[in-house]
C-alpha cells in the first residue's frame, strides 16, 4: 500500500517539475545518497507501471486481513487498494498516450483486463479521511495538525482578507451551460468576522440567493466573477444599498460594530466565492474517483483501445457520478435527480467528432478535479482541454502584483525548489541542461505534447 501511495506522490512531483530524483530519492537515512540523481520522466513512468503491477499481484494473492494504520476510506482493505492501483495504472497510461501510444495502449488494456477490477462507483473512490478539527496554518498556531484537510485550509485562507474566489473561466462555463453545480461550487458571503481556525457557517454568512436575485433584477447587472489574473477589487463592482440585500441590512442593524457594510465587505460580497462547504477540515482528500475512471474509459474508446461499452455510456455515467459525489462528500444543497437528468439530456457525444468528444470529456474532468488541483493541471496539459482564456487579452495589475515573467502563457511546469541549487547542485545543474539551461515555467515535461487551447488574441 505504501508503494502504491509512493507512486501517487512521485507522479505529482514528476508531473509538476519533469525530471526529478526518483530511484535514489529518500534513501539517505538508510545509507543512500543525500544528493540523488535526477531521473528522466520516461524512466519514472515505466517504473510506475512495474510498481503498480507488482503491488496488485501481491495484494490479490494475500489473505483478507485488514492492514492497520490506513488513513484512506479503504480501512486497510487489500482488494480495494488493488482496484485503486489498477485505476492509477489507467490514469498514467492515458497520461503518456500522446508520447508513447503503444506503451499506453498496452498498459491501459492490461488494467481493463485485470481480474482485480477498477474503481467503478463512488463507494469505491480512493479518498483520504480527515477529521473535523481546527486549522493550524494560521498565524500564531503552535502545532501543525495533519489530520485536517490542508487543501481546504489553504483555499479557505488564514484571515478574513484572504478567501478564495472563483474566476470567470469556471463560473462562465458553468453558468452558460446551466450546470446545476454552479451554485454548489460558488457562493456569496458576508464574512468580516469569519474564523481563522475553521470554515464555520456562523460567520461566513451565506447571502447567495439574495445576491443572485439582486444581480438578476432591474437594479443589478448580472454576475461579476473575477477576471483572469485579477483580484476581487479590480474592475470594481459597487455594493448594493443595504436594503437590497435583506440579510445585510439585518446584520448591520444587529451588529453595527462588526462593519458588514464597511471596508468594502459588501462590495466583495458581489463576487462568487468558492463555497466553504468544499473547504471544511473534514472534507475527504480526493485521490481517484469512479468519475475519472469512466472518463478515461470513454477517451480510451476514442483511441480505438480494447474497452467494452460505449463512449456515451461512460461519459454520462461519469457526469452522474461527479454530481452524486458532490452530494455525498460536501454539505451542499443536494443536486436533485431532476437537475442531473436535465443536464445529461443537454449533452451527448453521439454524432460528434473524436476531437470534440475529447474536449467534452476533459472539460468535465476539469470540473471534477477542482478539489484535486495537481491532477486537474496535469490532465489539462495532457489533453489540451478545456480551452482557456488568453491571458494576453487581460491587463497586468502592476500596482498590486509583481510579475517576474513576461511570458503570460499557461505554465506547463513549475520551477525546481530553490534549495535544490544549494543542496543538490551538481544534479540540479544536469537537469537544467536538459531544459536548455533555464529553469522556468514554459518547458513542457516529457509526456506533454498536446498544444494548449486558448481563445484568440483580441485584435
Amino acid at each position: 500500500m505504501l508503494r502504491i501511495h509512493r507512486v501517487y506522490l512521485m507522479a505529482v512531483l514528476t508531473d509538476t517539475y519533469g525530471d526529478v530524483p526518483y530511484f535514489e530519492a529518500g534513501k539517505a537515512l538508510y545509507g543512500g545518497s543525500a544528493t540523488p540523481a535526477y531521473d528522466s520522466q520516461e524512466d519514472i513512468y515505466n517504473d510506475f507501471f512495474k510498481e503498480l503491477g507488482e503491488c496488485i499481484g501481491i495484494l490479490m494473492k494475500g489473505n483478507n486481513d485488514a492492514v492497520t494504520g490506513d488513513v484512506t476510506a479503504y480501512g486497510g482493505d487489500a482488494k480495494a487498494w488493488a482496484k485503486y492501483a489498477n485505476s492509477l495504472r489507467m490514469r498514467y497510461a492515458m497520461r503518456i498516450s500522446d508520447v508513447a501510444p503503444e506503451k499506453a495502449k498496452a498498459e491501459f488494456e492490461k488494467a481493463v483486463a485485470d481480474t482485480c477490477g477498477y474503481i467503478s462507483s463512488n463507494a469505491e473512490n480512493a479518498t483520504i479521511t480527515y477529521i473535523d478539527g481546527p486549522f493550524t496554518l494560521y498565524d500564531g498556531a503552535r502545532d501543525l495538525d495533519f489530520r485536517v484537510n490542508a487543501l481546504g485550509e489553504m483555499l479557505y485562507g488564514q484571515d478574513s482578507d484572504s478567501p478564495t474566489f472563483v474566476s470567470a473561466t469556471l463560473f462562465n462555463r458553468l453558468n452558460d451551460r446551466k450546470d446545476p453545480r454552479l451554485y454548489r461550487i460558488c457562493r456569496h458571503y458576508l464574512n468580516p468576522k469569519r474564523s481563522a481556525v475553521k470554515a464555520d457557517d456562523a460567520w461566513n454568512v451565506d447571502v447567495t440567493e439574495e445576491v443572485v436575485a439582486y444581480q438578476n433584477s432591474d437594479k443589478g447587472d448580472g454576475p461579476h466573477p473575477c477576471d483572469i489574473g485579477a483580484a476581487w477589487w479590480h474592475n470594481w463592482v459597487n455594493a448594493p444599498a443595504n436594503e437590497d440585500i435583506p440579510t445585510l441590512a439585518r446584520l448591520v442593524n444587529m451588529y453595527p460594530e462588526v462593519g458588514f457594510d464597511q471596508s468594502n465587505y459588501n462590495a466583495r460580497m458581489m463576487r462568487p466565492f468558492l463555497s466553504i462547504q468544499l473547504e471544511k477540515a473534514e472534507c475527504p482528500g480526493i485521490l481517484m474517483t469512479s468519475t475519472e475512471v469512466k472518463f478515461l474509459l470513454a477517451e480510451a474508446i476514442t483511441k480505438g483501445w480494447n474497452v467494452d461499452g460505449s463512449i456515451e455510456f461512460y461519459y454520462k455515467a461519469g457526469i452522474r457520478d461527479a454530481m452524486e459525489m458532490l452530494n455525498q462528500y460536501y454539505k451542499i444543497k443536494a443536486i436533485t435527480e431532476e437537475e442531473i437528468q436535465d443536464y445529461l439530456n443537454s449533452t451527448t457525444t453521439e454524432g460528434v467528432s473524436p476531437e470534440s468528444i475529447k474536449e467534452m470529456i476533459n472539460y468535465e474532468a476539469w470540473i471534477l478535479h477542482l478539489m484535486n488541483p495537481a491532477e486537474g493541471w496535469a490532465n489539462l496539459r495532457r489533453s489540451g482541454y478545456p480551452t482557456l482564456e488568453n491571458r494576453y487579452n487581460y491587463p497586468r495589475w502592476t500596482s498590486d502584483f509583481t510579475y517576474d515573467d513576461d511570458d503570460l502563457t499557461t505554465p506547463v511546469r513549475l520551477k525546481y525548489p530553490n534549495l535544490e541549487a544549494k543542496y543538490n547542485k551538481a544534479n540540479y545543474e544536469k537537469a537544467l541542461q536538459k531544459l536548455g539551461g533555464t529553469d522556468d515555467w514554459h518547458h513542457r515535461v516529457w509526456w506533454d505534447t498536446e498544444p494548449d487551447h486558448v481563445t484568440p488574441l483580441n485584435p
